[in-house]
């Protein structure tokens, strides 16, 4: 089966957060990846692994 494809970071200041436990940067896995409102996102911490992250809700058009 291959890769799936991660396109590069865009510098979009969603893509990175901070490690709210070790404080290093996490970069966003690009999931999940469905259509329909997104509740969280998941990020990889270098040192914790990755962390299930919830975000602000959509606007109605959805563009959150």
């Amino acid at each position: 089966m291959p890769k799936p494809h991660r396109p590069p970071l865009t510098g979009i200041p969603d893509e990175t957060r901070t490690c709210e436990q070790c404080g290093q940067t996490m970069v966003w896995t690009g999931q999940p990846s469905f259509s329909g409102p997104v509740r969280f996102r998941f990020f990889r911490c270098q040192t914790c692994g990755v962390r299930k992250i919830p975000v602000r809700p959509e606007r109605a058009d959805g563009w959150g």
